[in-house]
């Protein structure tokens, strides 16, 4: 189809800073876009389209990207589904619908991220039809069993339907060719009905091509049930816990013709559905299955109602034992067919719908519906066909309770894998009856068992997992004297100890070590040990299930992986390995965008008479996940080989699926089907995010492509085997086919032939130092092949749904461990089909399945570096055990975690964002006084990992107190221990602060004190005292309130300052202000310089008078002096200057005179005192009179009595109390500066008695 150019009209503002760009040296950065692709064009095939183009010629050019959508033509390159990203100037779209219209752009882009505006192309994909009708009209004319007109009715609907459909009349064509199988159905007798089978099966085929080739299929009623899928969906409004109503519905089957001997059988197959396996030698009559969970001790009764479609005539083929997958088992089993059955009248399966118990999954009962898509009658050789089958399960007796262990442990899968695939999964969770958790053991998430060898790198990955949010603990196994358990039967009992006791409790199970060091359980195989290749099977089956009976359980409590290390060094770099895959996977769009599948055609089918038809489902499930992977973006490679029975006789092309549908066409023409090791290697080595072989396989090797352990690494210095370097891109890889990843050849005592150290593929896998993979998805012994096929669609339908849509997944999970329990409960709702009584494909796949991995490890399926996980906007405890966290992101899953004070986990909980808010609640004592973590994890992104602090408060402060002090107010206070960080002091003026915020900042520090001023006089001052800790938490706060004094000015100073230096003495002299604000001075005396305030230094003197003699000096030192004075609240004043003397020793013993006109009188009628008065005497060192009191006779010395006044101020009143009736006798003493005191004078007065 011819391209056409796309036009965008592309308005832009560019500011250029022009000047930084020439400092930068940069200039103008080119922002001219590439020309476009020419001629693009779009060339559809059957269920591919073919698209080319010629690359612009610009210089600069650095690739072509090619966009795909099915509602409109992409309108950038990052719109649409990508095709194409490369120069080859052409691309094959594949695995398309036949009929959808595709719609194309390609744009151009340069090395400076320049895009150009795109061409557009479109194309719709049809099957090739013509010669399929030349081919059906060849067999009606060599069927050597019709008369010429019999002939000739059915030549001419063909030729009439293929006119049709060329004209482009696909629903003409269509009733032609149903009216072609009538006329066949009514000449199907005798010895025409053989070639009828065929041709009525061929012709309903060709019918189903020109359907699915038609953009009109939807329009034509012919065609309503061509390609329908099989659906299974629950009726809500009939559904509780006393049952459960569903309704199945059929699309037309598939029809395969198949001949053994003389005679011809049809196999029919649903549309969507997977490989059939039935009762050998019955009917093998399509349908469908499902899990559905039943009340404690309740029976189940079955009622269904059928919408019938058509009734065909045909020889229903039969159920055929099961082939393996081995290298030694290429043959098909003997054909096997039950005569009884054949022969009996009545219809199979006698019950359309039928229920059989499936086991427990972590205590739940699970049975499994089986819904017969028809019923076929073998006496008239019709099987007749449901539309649709309406069915009621109803549960009577019993408890009307689903038990099941407490599913509130809040980590829990929010949707388990298993429990999310019950069909009556929405109206369990109103009835289930929850078992109580013993509170207090610590639990975990995941369980590493370790041996004490390989001890340090299992809690190094502990460390790892804690880190992001999967809680972990390691347990020591494997010890052999020491305390843990050793035998596959302990560490069981450990495991279910810890999964019914702890909390949380665990989901996934990591053995990390080799089978020597945690060894596998031995069980019987359920099938043949011959098919098997082992009496036994070694497995890890045991510890996935919980309170079952490991050799019979079908479906998995626990998620459980292993990592077959042997060596510390080998464990370290395989830890290495997944810290880096989950938390820096590679950067490079290549790796996540490609995946590789080896398989194999095994060529051909010799019961039919068709030719080219697959023996095996290998290249069926791979086209089919194949399909679903292109259709979400993957370029996935195609290492396809093929085999040719000797036998076979007929074209060896390949053409058909096993099934009887046709390959795409571009696996039926032109495809070399050579692939080899060299294109397994450098698809490792190019970086692949998914390897896939589906085809036979051994412990050492998969045999189409040939890839074995040396492919890996190769212990021969001269092994010249192309080798695996693709270190860091390490695949996930699935090795589906038989005992590829079998582990246990160290204890297996040589079973299936492997000695001791056998090279086993998977342990190399996984063991090399630079390549290999991350991962391996594989089983252990032989395995039946159909079963294989169903378990690959179950592992990747857990990352994508529409690869299986009857089954149901409620929430998609790339973790590995979910990827391996959901696989396994696919196939267990698989098993039966149709009456097999035994199911023992499903029992053997439960045990020989394993992941050789960490089980909570995600699976990239898309480049997370381009889905960062945003940054939360806002985290905070909202109640005593819930945590609010907002996300701008939907359905991101939210884990916090908290440890508790002996270091191991306390409170947890999880939950998931919707509309951006998670509302989490914690189990576990949760204690908001100590941090958590948050941890941020979403399908294909990057965890994340944010602290969320403790909001409990530090304690108060104590003896807050705040003191007025003239203009200031000194704050003091104690400040809390514990996670006490500092405080914050706030003040105003009118009230008490409220908060940190409220008010001025006074202090924001730890200390325990604090001057806060200047103000003015009589300013009130409230304070509040908030503590903080380190996360930002404040307390409630203490108060303290002051005011600012009334009287905030000082005296005047005092003036004329002296001082005369003595004998160990110096007299100093001064003269009061005049004042009436006066009321004392302090003399402040300081060695080494002058006092710099009233506080700085002793103060020598304090009262009222004006001079002193400061006495107790060292002679030869100089003391320097002020005078401060101050009023009565107090304010103190500025101070006199500064004055020194140097006391010395003088030698004078001489005494001052006497005072003279000394006298004692008492004064104050209402209280009476003393006064004293005298005149000094005028000696030159006079320096002041010591006056003494007593009330026995006048005191004869200056030490005598008790003391009244020192100083030289007259006159002076006696401030000692008076006792009536008592005479008071006083000696004056005058002294000199060098401490002289004169003999004395005396006065008495007596103080009369009250009367």
């Amino acid at each position: 189809m011819k391209g056409r150019l796309m036009g965008h009209a592309v308005g832009r503002v560019i500011f250029l800073a022009v000047g930084a760009a020439l400092l930068l040296g940069g200039g103008c950065k080119d922002r001219t876009a590439p020309g476009n692709p020419t001629g693009f064009a779009a060339t559809a095939g059957e269920a591919r389209v073919d698209l080319a183009w010629t690359n612009p010629a610009d210089g600069d050019l650095q690739s072509v990207r090619v966009r795909r959508a099915t509602t409109g033509y992409p309108a950038g390159p990052e719109e649409g589904d990508l095709v194409y990203e490369g120069l080859d100037g052409a691309a094959a779209d594949t695995g398309l619908a036949n009929g959808a219209l595709y719609y194309y752009a390609a744009f151009a882009v340069d090395h400076t991220g320049n895009w150009s505006s795109g061409v557009q192309a479109s194309a719709t994909p049809a099957a090739v039809l013509t010669g399929d009708f030349t081919a059906l009209g060849d067999a009606v004319r060599t069927a050597g069993v019709f008369d010429a007109d019999q002939q000739q009715r059915l030549l001419q609907l063909l030729d009439d339907a293929n006119a049709l459909a060329d004209g482009g009349d696909a629903c003409g064509a269509g009733d032609k060719l149903a009216e072609f199988g009538g006329v066949v159905q009514e000449l199907r007798s005798g010895a025409a009905a053989p070639v009828c089978e065929q041709l009525f099966n061929e012709g309903r085929m060709l019918r189903r091509a020109v359907a699915l080739g038609s953009p009109a299929k939807d329009d034509c009623p012919g065609f309503a049930r061509v390609d329908l899928p099989v659906s299974l969906e629950t009726d809500p409004a009939a559904t509780d816990p006393a049952g459960v109503s569903l309704k199945a519905a059929f699309g037309e089957p598939l029809l395969a013709t198949a001949r053994v001997g003389e005679f011809a059988f049809t196999k029919s197959a649903l549309p969507g559905l997977t490989p059939l396996s039935g009762a050998p030698g019955r009917p093998l009559v399509p349908g469908t299955t499902a899990l559905i969970a039943v009340p404690e001790g309740a029976e189940v009764t079955v009622d269904w109602e059928t919408e019938p479609a058509e009734t065909i005539k045909m020889n229903l083929w039969p159920g055929q034992p099961e082939t393996m997958d081995a290298l030694d088992f290429y043959a098909t089993p003997p054909f096997t067919l039950d005569a009884a059955a054949y022969d009996s009248p009545d219809p199979y399966p006698a019950e359309v719908v039928s229920v059989r118990d499936a086991g427990r999954v972590k205590g739940l009962r699970v049975f499994q519906m089986e819904v017969a898509g028809g019923q076929y009658a073998p006496a008239s050789e019709s099987l007749e066909l449901f539309a649709a089958v309406n069915v009621h399960l109803g549960f009577t007796g019993g408890s009307g309770q689903f038990g099941i262990r407490d599913l509130a442990d809040l980590l829990e899968a929010q949707e388990d894998p298993i429990l999310g695939s019950l069909a009556n999964w929405d109206v369990v969770a109103d009835g289930l009856q929850h078992l109580p958790i013993v509170a207090g053991i610590q639990g975990e998430e995941l369980m590493i068992l370790a041996p004490p060898e390989l001890r340090e790198a299992a809690d190094r990955l502990a460390e790892h997992k804690n880190g992001i949010g999967v809680v972990t603990r390691v347990f020591e196994v494997g010890d052999g004297a020491g305390p843990g358990p050793d035998t596959p039967a302990e560490i069981d009992e450990l495991i279910e100890a810890e999964y019914g006791s702890a909390a949380p409790r665990p989901g996934y199970v990591l053995l990390f070590g080799d089978a020597e060091y945690i060894p596998p359980a031995y069980y019987a195989p359920w099938q043949d040990t011959e098919s098997i290749g082992s009496p036994t099977i070694g497995t890890d089956w045991i510890y996935a299930v919980v309170g079952q009976d490991p050799a019979s359980a079908l479906l998995p409590d626990l998620a459980v992986g292993r990592l077959p290390l042997d060596t510390p060094e080998e464990a370290g770099r395989m830890v290495d390995r997944i810290i880096a895959y989950e938390t820096a996977p590679p950067d490079s769009a290549d790796y996540y965008s490609r995946a590789s599948i080896a398989s194999q055609f095994q060529c051909c089918n010799k019961e039919t008479t068709t030719a080219g038809v697959d023996q095996r489902t290998f290249i069926w499930v791979s086209e089919r996940i194949r399909n679903v992977m292109n259709g979400r973006g993957k370029t996935v490679d195609r290492f396809y080989t093929k085999t040719v029975d000797a036998e076979y006789t007929l074209s060896a092309a390949p053409k058909y699926y096993f099934n009887g549908d046709s390959l795409p066409d571009d696996l039926r023409s032109g495809f070399s089907w050579n692939a080899g090791t060299m294109d397994v290697v450098n698809a490792f080595n190019a970086g692949r995010f998914m390897v896939i072989h589906r085809d036979h396989g051994s412990p050492g090797a998969w045999e189409h492509p040939w890839f074995r352990w040396s492919n890996v690494y190769g212990d021969d210095p001269g092994d010249s085997d192309p080798k695996t370097a693709n270190a860091p891109l390490f695949p996930v890889v699935f090795s589906v086919n038989c005992a590829s990843s079998m582990f246990d050849d160290e204890t297996s005592g040589g079973h299936f032939g492997i000695p001791a150290d056998f090279d086993l593929l998977m342990e190399r896998l996984l063991r090399d130092d630079d390549g290999g993979a991350i991962a391996v998805f594989g089983d252990v012994r032989n395995s039946p092949s159909n079963a294989n096929s169903v378990l690959l669609l179950g592992f990747l339908d857990a990352v994508w749904p529409e690869l299986v849509p009857s089954f149901v997944n409620l929430k998609p999970s790339p973790r590995m461990g979910d990827m391996l329990r959901h696989g396994k409960a696919y196939l267990a709702s698989m098993q039966g089909k149709m009456d097999y009584v035994g199911a023992n494909e499903v029992r053997d796949e439960a045990l020989m399945w394993h992941l050789f991995g960490d089980p909570t490890l995600p699976l990239w399926t898309e480049n997370p570096h381009t889905r960062a996980l945003p940054q939360p906007t806002a985290m905070a405890w909202t109640g005593l055990d819930t945590v609010r966290v907002v996300l701008p992101a939907n359905g991101v899953t939210v884990t916090v975690t908290q440890e508790n004070a002996f270091g191991n986990l306390g409170a947890h909980g999880r939950g998931v964002t919707v509309n951006g808010v998670a509302d989490i609640t914690l189990n576990g004592l949760p204690d908001r006084g100590r941090n958590a973590s948050v941890h941020f994890r979403r399908n294909n992104s990057v965890p994340l990992t944010f602290p969320l602090t403790e909001i409990v408060p530090p304690g108060p402060v104590t003896g807050f107190t705040a003191v007025p002090h003239k203009d200031i107010i000194m704050l003091g206070w104690t400040n809390p221990g514990g996670d006490f960080s500092y405080v914050r002091i706030m003040r105003r003026n009118d009230r008490f602060p409220a908060s940190p915020t409220d008010g001025t900042m006074v202090v924001n520090g730890n200390g325990t004190s604090h001057y806060d001023g200047v103000f003015p006089a009589s300013t009130p001052c409230y304070y509040t005292a908030f503590t903080f800790d380190g996360n930002g938490n404040h307390d409630a706060g203490t108060q303290a309130f002051a005011s600012t004094w009334s009287d905030i000015t000082a005296p005047p100073n005092a003036t004329g300052l002296t001082a005369v230096p003595g004998d160990g003495a110096v007299l100093v002299s001064w003269t009061n202000p005049e004042s009436s604000d006066f009321a004392g001075v302090v003399v402040v005396r300081k060695e080494g310089s002058a006092p710099f305030s009233n506080s700085d230094g002793a103060a020598a003197y304090q009262g009222t008078g004006t001079s002193f003699l400061d006495t107790g000096l060292v002679n030869g030192t100089t003391y320097y002096y002020r005078a401060f004075t101050y009023d009565l609240m107090p304010n103190y004043a500025s101070g006199t200057g500064a004055v020194s003397a140097t006391p010395a020793v003088t030698g004078d013993t001489t005494a001052p005179g006497d005072v003279t006109g000394f006298d004692a009188a008492l004064a104050g009628a209402a209280a009476p005192y003393v006064q004293l008065s005298w005149t000094n005497p005028t000696d030159a060192d006079f320096a002041g009179v010591v006056i003494r009191r007593s009330t026995s006779g006048y005191p004869a010395a200056p030490t005598d009595g008790d003391a009244v006044y020192n100083g030289a101020d007259s006159p002076r009143n006696d401030p000692n109390p008076l006792t009536p009736g008592n005479t008071y006798y006083y000696t004056c003493f005058a002294y000199d500066t060098s401490q002289n005191h004169s003999a004395g004078v005396t006065a008495d007065v007596p103080y009369p008695a009250v009367k």
